[in-house]
Order: C-alpha cells, then structure tokens, then sequence
C-alpha cells in the first residue's frame, strides 16, 4: 500500500505544481493514469499460503497457529489489494471523466472563440462601411460647403 502512495523521488512531491501547470491536461492525465495503474499491478502480486505458514513454523509457531496467522494475513493482503484495485479504478473512472469534461469545455471555448471572432469581423466590416459613409458624407458637404462661400460670400 504504502508504494502505491510513495512517489517515485522526493522531488516528484514538491515539482507537482509546476508539472502540472508545464504539461497539457490530457498529457499529464494520461501520464499519471498509467504510473498509478503501473503501481497498483506492482502491490497487486499473489502470496503463496504454504510459504508464509513454511517462514512462520521455521521462526517457532506451531503449525495451527501459523496456519490461522497466515489465513488472516493473506485476508488482510486481499482485503488491501481489493482497496487498492478499486481505489485506482475509481482513480481512472475520475481520469476519464476530466478527459470528457476537459474536451467538452475545449469545445465550447472553441465555439465562443468562432462567435467572438465572426462578431468582430462583422464589427469591423460595419465599422468600414460607417468610415466609407462618412468619408462621402464629408466630402459632399464639403463640396455644397465651398459653393456657398461664393454665394453667401464669406471672407
């Protein structure tokens, strides 16, 4: 159990931070996902019943008790090892879940980014248009505007 939860290096602990703001979402999921699966199949190893009692009737107990000691430590193991099992499995079920979630907002800020760039297209098409209206605009009446200086006669 404890290798399950036992980084690799001790330095993995204080880098989580800054590994997880250098590396993709989806990347760092996946690469986690796989260590804590890698790990889980490391703990998840069988014990052979006759070798535990055979190590504890050599260290003095008697066969009975080694017998019982052993069941309840092989229980124990099992017990764990289901733990663990689905512990990494609701581990992965949470992965996959980011994954969907992550490529769902993905999406949806794709899309807004297409809104937000079709609205400022169509801004700057009228914008050009208002700047074309105006520039005739100003030219006409500066045309009408030097036609009655004469006729109005302004110095």
């Amino acid at each position: 159990v404890r290798r399950l939860l036992r980084t690799e290096n001790s330095s993995d602990e204080a880098s989580w931070t800054s590994i997880s703001r250098r590396a993709p979402p989806r990347i760092w999921m996946s690469n986690e996902n796989t260590k804590l699966k890698e790990r889980a199949d490391g703990v998840a190893g069988e014990i052979d019943r006759d070798d535990v009692v055979t190590a504890l009737t050599n260290n003095g107990m008697m066969k009975a008790e080694a017998e019982r000691a052993a069941d309840r430590a092989i229980q124990t193991y099992d017990n764990a090892r289901d733990a663990i099992v689905n512990r990494v499995n609701s581990a992965n079920e949470m992965i996959e879940k980011g994954k969907l979630h992550l490529a769902d907002l993905e999406q949806q800020a794709r899309q807004q980014a297409d809104e937000a760039t079709a609205a400022a297209s169509r801004a700057a098409f009228w914008g050009f248009i208002a700047a074309l209206v105006g520039a005739l605009v100003a030219s006409f009446a500066g045309m009408f505007g030097a036609r009655s200086r004469e006729r109005y006669h302004f110095a």
